[in-house]
Parts: structure tokens; sequence; C-alpha cells
């Protein structure tokens, strides 16, 4: 090689006067152990400084006022982990390095122009090595004289001394000469740092693609090959003999080894074929080729193999790990994983809300707080669908921050490969869409219960199918788990959405982060953006200010929303402390009331005590500043309103007395007025004197209370027969009827009852009758036990004979309840048919529905005064649900066998006459092949109860979907819709599970045409051919995503999607405490009341103040119209028969929105265990209200 042709002479002349290497062959020594020893001890000082300068670093950091952390953290791995390029340079730069090694075997010297780009080389390779070395300083002591000592920082320091090393000169006296010969090769070892960067920081993170594999494989393989042949050429040309010229062999002389042979050898090593043209003659270099062997096995074996394997059966790629090293400076406090069984659609769902923008305040904030998701799963076909999610413009913000990698949750090796050591959170997702979900719910719990068990730290929600999975029953073994269970909030949220249109529709919305969508409806109204900014709504929970302590709840609610002009809801306070709420505290969670009610006087302790917030965004939460006065305004009251409250204040207190009296009649003196003195003013017993008035209203009291005891003694008398011809035991039913005890006409004659005499000696006589009391008290004590048992055993037995009696049809509802009307009709639709379920399997029960959830809503206590707030149900399914047993206990529940699908059994189950159909789905478990859940049959349902209503009425169908895009199938509504919404979809299905080619191959041309249609149309949903022979796989993921918010029946409260609950999960990430919030407000008794007249035309935020200090009564919303919408923005008349339509206003802003006449408010009690049940919203209670509104208007 010539490599000084391009240079002069003169130019020669004084490079080889500058340069300390040897440019000739002749000026160049063969490399000896002297060479090595003096080269090492050069690298050998440079570690020196090093550590020199870690020790005095490390000393001095404590005093020091400066974050070396933050300015240090990103080069873990030295200038390569800061960056993509930095990466590319550092690895071209050790490739160089590698590659003048080389040319010098080859030609004996140091060629002078590429020993001056090495040395240029060597300067960023220094300043790489100085930024790792800084970043191991930040880390400690320990990490610092641990790392000092690895091979790693030594190979830095003899690759950085390489160039200088070229000017030791050694060799026996006289023939003292430099070498050509140095460490140089080392930084072939410096090769896999840098790879191992660029894998970490690729876009694609080196593991969703076979390609980048097979090129990241294939570079490693070749860095391995040509570090080992230098390594191994260095060994054999240094000789197992100390300086003996015999053995040093230089280029050109007695067959050496050069860089060719080193590469050949290293070839035949790392592919296993083996090379004996050249084997290693040196101890050294044969113990450095066991060393190359055992590593070519290792890499063929845990790298080759398995992606070869991979790509044979299908399974390559997501078979990378989370670099948590490199990601520690974005995700401080760690970083979350998300795991489990779900679908690509339920994922999408979760990381939208995840990384929506409501979470942060600007693209500063969200590049600072934003978080990385580690998606670890075991089905391939779901990471490719949401590889393709992730390719869409919605994504463009974060996509970089998610991670998929294919593994399991019950794996340690798994656990590694994701960094679960270093995560904060992990979430347990399940899939939405399978049949068997009491497997699926086992599964997720094991799994739950692994990442519980990686460390203490972590904080795992878990989301499971079936309500008997309560988070009190699972929860206790491990505390850092929390288990929430689908069915438990979609029962509890049916159930409210039967009594109070708009109740499930406005706790959706408050789970779930909704930005507004301008373009979804082509023509804006009113009505659009006051949903819309419904939409906009959240529960917030932020810490009170400590300028509220000692103030009433009122006080504080009354100050915040003014301050916020009606913008912001105090609806609730959190603390670690018990407050009274009726859910109860949990000892070592914080307790969530909500509504405590005006009068409650608030303890803020600060850093402990929080508010329930319902806000657009938590910057607009304006609180009091310590030592400010409250603002609260006492505004002006509509004109009429104090004479109206007068007026039915007078009307309550009647109908009030009149029951307190009826209820405490018993207990009452019998009245010292006879009935002579009637028509004259007489004295009582204490010399009060008795009107005329109270004369007649005290006689009619008494001959009303003698009627009604009257009466329940013959009632009780009548139920007490009725028990004791059961068999039931005397004692028993005399207790619970307050009847005189079961006597018998003769007593036993074998049975003498001897009356005892106080003698009142002591002595013997004392102690006999200590015993006596002993003995009879532990007697009573036994007894009261077995009592206690035997009445546990006889009220098992009672509610298996009512279960029973409910299975076989022998108790049903009666004919007045179905053809009078009012009930509640529940169609429990089963996943399969059960006529498909084999016989002898022992399914002889459906599974668990959640129906204690359900009624829950509508026999609350609390609501008990309310008009209609607890009607009979009317169950129809085709199996009775497994959970059917607690609902025994309640009154006017009623089951019917049969099939939601079928007419027949709808007509007798009173259809026509029903109040609210709720459909909800029931998985029966996996029958036969079919493995997902699909809406078919809920639609089904749906259409033929529809059909079946009379023309004139309009009964509300509340429907429950596994996939969003399903609710468009439902039945066209009967009422109004001034314009439909548009189908936003992303057209992203998942991909094909084998390549067209190969489903020819195998398959033949026929499966080809079957699978893309001969028309060039997408596949249909299900296979005619798989249909006929009843294997069919239904492919819900090509549906189109809708977007049900838009949906008019979700407008109205009508429609439930489990999309929420997943919503609300990713949500908890960043509040904690959402879970328990939205389990309060779901238990919160809601109620639905009427403006009264006297708010019309008023601003919405003064009649919240007054609904809540006058009827402690919280306001969450309102449920109005369309045209009532229209009229409240425009102030034009609003004609009630028109044609429209519903919707739910969340949380609207107070001193922007006026009240109309038809709306309604979504309203909650006060939320205290031992609050009185509410009368707002009565029969008695609305009869009073326009009693008292016409005698104002009268007047």
């Amino acid at each position: 090689l010539p490599p000084l042709s391009c240079l002069s002479a003169g130019q020669i002349d004084v490079m080889a006067e500058t340069s300390w290497a040897c440019q000739t062959t002749e000026e160049c020594a063969p490399p000896t152990w002297d060479h090595a020893i003096g080269q090492f001890v050069i690298a050998g000082s440079m570690w020196g400084v090093f550590l020199i300068f870690g020790i005095g670093w490390v000393l001095a950091a404590p005093y020091l006022n400066v974050d070396f952390r933050t300015t240090f953290g990103r080069y873990r791995s030295g200038i390569s982990s800061s960056s993509f390029g930095a990466a590319v340079c550092i690895t071209c730069v050790n490739l160089f390095q590698g590659i003048t090694f080389a040319h010098r075997s080859m030609v004996g010297y140091a060629d002078p122009l590429l020993h001056a780009l090495e040395m240029l080389g060597t300067l960023i390779t220094t300043m790489d090595t100085a930024a790792k070395w800084c970043y191991v300083c930040c880390e400690g002591l320990p990490q610092l004289l641990l790392y000092s000592f690895s091979g790693a920082m030594l190979v830095d320091c003899m690759v950085v001394t390489s160039t200088i090393a070229l000017g030791v000169e050694a060799g026996p006296p006289g023939q003292v000469k430099k070498t050509w010969w140095s460490f140089a090769f080392l930084a072939s070892f410096r090769i896999f740092r840098g790879l191992s960067c660029l894998a970490q920081m690729d876009s694609d993170k080196g593991s969703g693609g076979w390609k980048r594999q097979i090129y990241y494989s294939l570079s490693t393989a070749l860095t391995g090959i040509f570090a080992f042949a230098g390594l191994i050429m260095s060994l054999e040309i240094l000789g197992p003999s100390l300086g003996t010229p015999d053995m040093d062999m230089l280029p050109g002389t007695q067959h050496p080894w050069d860089v060719f042979d080193g590469m050949a050898w290293s070839l035949a090593l790392f592919t296993l074929l083996g090379n004996s043209a050249r084997t290693p003659t040196c101890v050294l270099g044969q113990i450095g080729a066991i060393l190359g062997m055992c590593l070519a096995f290792w890499h063929l074996s845990t790298r080759i193999m398995p992606m070869f394997f991979d790509l044979l059966t299908g399974r390559h790629g997501y078979v990378g790990r989370y670099e948590w090293e490199t990601r520690l400076a974005r995700n401080p406090d760690g970083h979350t994983i998300v795991t489990g069984s779900p679908t690509a659609k339920t994922l999408w769902d979760f990381i939208i809300e995840f990384y929506h923008p409501n979470h942060f305040s600007g693209g500063a904030d969200f590049e600072r707080e934003a978080r990385d998701i580690v998606i670890l799963l075991d089905n391939v076909k779901v990471l490719k669908h949401l590889e393709r999610l992730l390719t869409l413009k919605e994504t463009i913000m974060f996509r970089s921050r998610i991670y998929l990698i294919r593994g399991q949750a019950l794996n340690s090796h798994d656990w590694k490969r994701v960094g679960a050591f270093r995560a904060k959170r992990a979430v347990v997702l399940p899939n939405m869409t399978s049949s068997n979900v009491e497997e699926d719910d086992l599964q997720n719990i094991m799994r739950a219960y692994a990442m519980a068990s990686v460390s203490s730290t972590i904080t795992v929600t878990c989301l499971l199918h079936s309500s008997q999975h309560q988070g009190s029953m699972l929860s206790g073994a491990t505390p850092n788990c929390t288990f929430v269970s689908i069915d438990a909030i979609k029962m509890n949220l049916l159930g409210k959405a039967t009594m109070f249109p708009g109740a499930m529709t406005l706790v959706c919305n408050l789970c779930v982060s909704v930005g507004e969508n301008k373009d979804k409806y082509t023509v804006r109204r009113h009505w659009l953006a006051d949903y819309e900014r419904g939409l906009d709504m959240e529960l917030y929970e932020v810490p009170l200010s400590p300028g509220y302590h000692g103030y009433t709840f009122m006080d504080i609610f009354e100050d915040i929303f003014n301050r916020t002009k009606g913008s912001v809801y105090l609806i609730g306070l959190t603390d670690t402390c018990d407050l009274g709420s009726a859910r109860g505290h949990v000892q070592g969670k914080r307790d969530v009331l909500i509504n405590p009610g005006p009068d409650y006087v608030v303890d803020v302790s600060e850093g402990r005590t929080a508010g329930v917030f319902i806000a657009g965004d938590l910057d607009k939460v304006i609180q009091l500043t310590p030592g400010e006065d409250l603002e609260i305004s006492r505004v002006k009251l509509p004109r009429r309103l104090p004479r109206f409250e007068r007026e039915q204040q007078k009307v309550v207190a009647e109908p009030r007395v009149e029951m307190a009296s009826a209820q405490h009649s018993r207990l009452r003196p019998k009245s010292a007025v006879s009935q002579s003195s009637v028509q004259t003013d007489v004295t009582d017993f204490e010399g009060n004197k008795v009107t005329r008035e109270e004369k007649l209203a005290q006689r009619s009291l008494e001959a009303l209370t003698k009627e009604i005891d009257e009466k329940y003694s013959a009632i009780m008398h009548s139920v007490k027969r009725t028990f004791l011809e059961k068999g039931l035991d005397p004692e028993l039913v005399a207790g619970a009827t307050s009847t005189e005890p079961f006597k018998r006409r003769f007593p036993r004659t074998n049975i003498v009852a001897v009356k005892e005499e106080d003698s009142g000696s002591d002595g013997e006589g004392a102690e006999d009758e200590t015993k006596k009391l002993l003995l009879g008290k532990l007697k009573d004590d036994i007894m009261n036990k077995f009592e206690a048992k035997k009445q546990e055993l006889e009220k098992l037995e009672a509610i298996v004979e009512r279960v029973r009696r409910d299975a076989v049809g022998e108790r049903k509802p009666t004919r007045a309840l179905l053809t009078s009307g009012g009930h509640v009709l529940v169609c429990l639709v089963g996943d399969t048919e059960v006529s498909s379920i084999p016989i002898g399997s022992g399914r002889l029960a459906g599974a668990n529905v959640g129906l204690e959830c359900f009624m829950k809503a509508l026999r609350d206590p609390r609501l008990e005064l309310n008009e209609n707030s607890q009607p009979p149900v009317v169950v129809l399914s085709e199996l009775q649900p497994m959970d059917w047993h607690k609902t025994v206990n309640m009154e006017r529940v009623y089951f019917f066998s049969g099939s939601p699908m079928r007419t027949q059994d709808l007509l007798k189950a009173g259809i026509r006459t029903a109040k609210v159909i709720v459909v909800v789905r029931m998985h029966n478990g996996k029958v036969g092949n079919v493995e997902k859940i699909a809406d078919a049959r809920l639609v089904l349902a749906a259409t033929v109860a529809s059909y079946l209503l009379p023309p004139d009425k309009i009964v509300p169908i509340i429907t429950d979907h596994a996939y969003a895009g399903s609710c468009d199938l439902l039945p066209k509504e009967r009422v109004h819709i001034e314009e439909g919404p548009l189908s936003n979809s992303s057209l992203v299905g998942p991909p094909a599970e084998l390549p067209r080619a190969i489903v020819a191959l195998i398959k033949g041309p026929k499966a080809l045409a079957r699978s893309s249609g001969l028309t060039g149309k997408p596949p249909p949903i299900i296979d005619a051919e798989q249909l006929d022979t009843g294997t069919f796989s239904e492919k819900y993921e090509d549906l189109e995503t809708h977007d049900h918010k838009y949906n008019p029946r979700y407008l109205r409260g009508q429609v439930f999607h489990a999309s929420a609950i997943a919503s609300m999960v990713a949500n908890s990430m960043y509040n904690p405490t959402l879970i328990a919030m939205v389990d309060a407000l779901i238990e919160s008794p809601m109620m639905l009341i009427d403006v009264p007249k006297v708010w019309h035309q008023s601003r919405y935020q003064d009649f919240v103040i007054w609904l809540l200090r006058e009827r402690e009564l919280m306001a969450l919303g309102l449920y109005r119209s369309a045209e009532a919408s229209q009229s409240a923005h425009t102030g034009d008349y609003m004609d009630e028969t028109a044609p429209t339509h519903h919707f739910v206003y969340t949380a609207p802003p107070g001193g922007k929105t006026l009240l109309v006449k038809s709306d309604k408010v979504i309203v909650t009690a006060v939320g205290l265990k031992d609050s009185q049940p509410s009368r707002i919203g009565s029969y008695k209670m609305q009869q009073s209200m326009k009693q008292a509104m016409t005698r104002v208007y009268k007047k």
C-alpha cells in the first residue's frame, strides 16, 4: 500500500520529525511484552488520574450546591447515550480505530495521515470516557469504586492512550525501537456499547421488526468476529515468551498471524465450523479461543437461534427489553407497566386517556411530566394491531414513549426486561371480548399478585369482570393492589339510569377526558356547545386551603363557586380519617364523602384534607388564601320566593305532624278531654287551656289511632297463624309479630313446676344459689347461641326455598302488577344460547351479573320517600343468575324464566307496561370454540323489545355494549334528533394472520379468494363457511371505531360502554383517589328534580347555592332538551310541543346559564351515614309545592 504517494518529500520529512510513531518498517520493531507493559503503564496512569479525580468529586459533592445528577444523568453510556447522532459518531470513531489497527498490522508501520486522524478520534473517545466517568461519579462512592476496577474502565483507558502509547520504545540495548502494535484493537469492544445505544434510541425500539433485529444481531456478530480476530492475533504475535525474538514474528517473516488469518479463524470459531489451518499455539491464545467459543455458543443460543425460530413460527418481534437506565432522566419516579389480556382497542382507550392533553398544562409540561408506558403482553397479534394504531397522527406526541414487549407477567425474566423493579405503577387490563370471564379474571388476579410481589413500592391496579371480585376481599393479602370490578360499576350505573335519566352519562363523562370536537356536526347548535362543555369537566382532588379551617361546607362551597364565577363545583371531601360517610372508612385509605351537608364543619388539616372538585382544568380551581375574607355573596332571591317558602313550610308541616302522630300513637297517654267537653274550651291535667280546634284534632287522632291499632293486630295475628301453619318456631313467630307467645291448653304431666322460696340464709344455701345462677347463665348463653344458629339455618333454608321457587316458576309477578305497569324489566342476554350448552355440563345457573349492585340504586333507603323510588323489578333471563340469592330479601323483585329475544316471553314479562327496559350482557362462559362475545344477541333483544312497544308510548331502552360500534346497530329512535353524528373512525384493523402467498400455498386459491373477497371488498365479519360448520369466530377488531359519546342514546344516558372504566383507570394514574371518588359518587343518593317555577329565567348559580343551603342538595348537572338550550341562550319562546331530544349538561357554568321551565336538575342528597331520607321529589312534597305555589300566586 502506498499511503504516502500523495504527499511531497518535504511534507513527509516534516511529519516524520513531528510524529512519535514509527513510520517505516525499518523503524518499527516487532511487538514484545515490553512494549505491551509500557503501554499498559501509560493506560494505568490515565486510570489513576480518573480515580483520583472521581474520589475528590464524590467527597466534595455534598458541599457544592450543584445538581450534577441532572447535568450528567443522560450520559449513562457516555456521549453515545445522549442522542442517536452521538451514538453513530462514537461507533464510527471506534470502528475507524479498529480499521487503523488492522492497516498497521498488514504494513508493519504507522501511516502518518491515518495516525493524525486517529489522534482526532482519540480526543472524541476521551470525551466519551470522561462523560461516562462523570455519570459514575454522580452515583456515589461505592459505584465509583466498583466501576473503577471493572473491565470496561480498563478497556476505555487503554483505548484512550493507544495513540500516545505508540511512542513507547523497548528492546535490547542498542536496539531500542518503537512498534506498530497498540491496544487500539480493543476499540472494537467499545462498538458493542455503541450498538446497544443505537438499539435503545432507535425510534422503533429495535424490537418491533425482524429486519432491525437481524441488522443488530449481524452487526454484533461481525463486531465480535473482528474483536476476537485482533485479540488472538495480538496474543499469538506477542507469544508466550516475554521478549524472545525467535517467538516474536513480524508481518512478512516466518508465516506470522495477520489480520486476515485472525478474521478467518474468528469466523470459523463463531460459526462453529472449525479451521485447522490456523490454531492458537500460545497458552493465552488458547485461553482466548476457549473464551471465544463460549461466547459464540452463548450468542448463538440466546440471540441467533431464538430470532430465526421466531421468524419461522411467526413470533418474531417485540423480544427486546425496556432500557430503563437510559430513560431514567425522563422517568425519575418510574414508568408504568400495562399487562393482562386486553385487546388493542382497550389499550388504545387507555393510552389516549393516559396521554390526554388535559393532564398537562402545555407542551413543556408534557415533555417533563409524561411517563413511559411499557406494554407487556404474550399476544403478538394484539401488539401488531396496537403498533398499527400507533402510526395514526393522533399519536405523534407520545408514540416514542410507548414500548411494546412480548412476555408474561408471571415470568421473572420478563420482569427484568420491562424494568419492573424501577416501575412506579402497573395496570392489569382484562379482555373485554372474552366469553370465559371467570378464567380471564383468575389469570389477571394472578398477574396482579405477581406484579405486586416484584417490589413493595409498585402500585398495581387490576380491572376485573365479575362483581364477586371486590377490592375488600382481594386486597387484604397485598396492600399495594387495587381491584376494580366492571360489572359492579356497570350495574350501579344502570340502576341509577333506570330511575334518573342522565345519571350514567354524567358519571361516565366525569371519568373520561374529552376535548371539544367542533367538526363533529356540520351545523353548530347551542345544545351541542353545552354538551361538549360538559364533556370537558372532570373530577379532581385538590388539597383545601388552611384558610377554610372551621368554616362550614356551605361557606367553602359558596366561596369557591363565587371565586370561579360558577365554573368549579366543590362536591365533597376526602381525608385519611373517618369523615362519617355512608360507605364507611377503610383503615389506611382515604375516606370520600360526597355532599356532607351545608352545616358540616370542615376541619382542615394541612396536607391531609382535600376537596372533590368538578372542573374543566386543575388550574381553574381557585381557593381562599389564608388571611382573606370569604366571598360569600348574599344574592337577591326571586321576589316571590320568601312567600313561597313560608307557604310551603305550612303545607309540609301538616302531613309531618299526622305521620308522626300515627307512628307514636301507642306511646302517647290518653287524652283527658271528654266527649262532652268538645264544644267548650277546657283545661287539661297540667292546667293548659285546650281550644275547640285542638279537641277536634285530638279526637280524630284518637279514632284514627284506634282503627290503625285494630288493623295492625288483625294483620299480625293473620301472619302469626300463617307462620305457625308452616311449622316455624312459635317463639320466633311471637317475637316477629309482637304478639303473645304460644301457650299450651293442657300442660305436660311429666313436668312439675317447682317454686323456690328465698330462705334468706347464708352458708350452704348461698353457695347453692351461686351455683344455680352460674349454671343458669351458662345455660342461657348456650341456648342463645343455639337459637342464633337455628335462626341462621332457617334463614338459609328460606333463601334456598325462595331461589328454588323462583327458578321453577312458582313465584311470578302478579297479573295486577304486570297490568298496571310501572315496573323495571331487566333482560339478561347471554353470550350463547342455552340450547348450545352441552348436556351434563352442570351449568344450571348463569354467571354473576351484579344484581345486588343494580338493586342497591333502586332500594336506597335514603330515597324511600321519593315518588316511584322503589319500583317493582322483573328479571327475564334464560338462566337464573348465580347471585340471585342476594335479592331474596328485597321486596317486589321477580324472576321470569324466558328468552329476551322471544316475543312471547317478553309479552309475558309485561314489556308493554314497563317503565324502563334494561338489556344487560351476561357471560355464560365458553361454549364450544366460541371465545369471544358478540353484541348481536343484545342488539336483537333491544330491537325486538323496541318493536313490541306501543307506537304511542316512549319507553327508555338502556343497553350494555361490549363494542362501541354496535350502538349504531340499535333500532331507530322514536324521538326527534335534529342531526345525526358523523362517524369518525380509524380504519386500522389488526394485521393479516398470514401473508397472501402463504395462504394460497397452504389453503389453496379458494381460501385466498375467500380471505380478500372476489369483488375486492374486505372480508365479512363472520365467514359463511365457518358459520355453516358452527366453528365461526367474530372479527370485531375490523369494525370501525365509532365515537359513542355523540350517539343520541348516550346523550340521554341510555348506553353503557366499558371503555369509560378503562379511561377511569388511566385517569387514576394521575389521581390515585379517583376510583374511590367515582365509587362514592355512584353510591350517593342521586335524584332528578324539577326546577320550581319561581326559579325560571334565573341564574343557575343562584339556584345551586339556594338548593344546597335550603334543601341540602348538591347540584351536579342539568338534564335539558335541545329546545331548552336554544331558549336559554337566545331568549326565544320555547315551544314544549316541538319535537326535540334531551342531553346531559355536566356542571354548567353558573354565571352564564339560565334556567328554563323544562329543565331538570341532577342532584345528590347528603352522604352522611346518619342522614335522613330526603323528601324532595316525593309525591306529597310535589303536591305541597303545588299548593304553596297556588296560594302564593292567588295572593
